[in-house]
């Protein structure tokens, strides 16, 4: 088993709380009385649903970030293994010789 990409997780990871908090704050915020900022009473869907977007989209950046290093990291790998085989099957191919 290959060693996992130790940056695309991070990035995973981070854009899994970048979506978490994106909606937990945007519930606070929502709720709080910003009536004298906004002109608006209860809760503010409006600021809600802004900054519920701005979390999900960020996340998702992050996560697209982070499989793109992991699919890199594969290729990578699978690029060293076939340099590798093709050099055994050299070197096998010149000791017959």
């Amino acid at each position: 088993m290959k060693p996992e990409n130790v940056i695309a997780r991070v990035l995973h990871v981070v854009g899994i709380i970048q979506i978490i908090g994106g909606v937990l704050l945007g519930i606070y915020l929502g709720k709080m009385n910003l009536g004298i900022l906004l002109g608006t009473s209860g809760f503010s869907w409006s600021l809600f649903f802004f900054i519920l977007f701005n979390g999900v989209t960020s996340g998702l950046i992050f996560i697209a970030a982070g499989e793109g290093v992991r699919l890199l990291a594969v290729m990578v790998n699978r690029t060293k293994e076939l340099e590798f085989n093709v050099k055994r099957i050299k070197d096998k191919h010149y000791e017959q010789r």
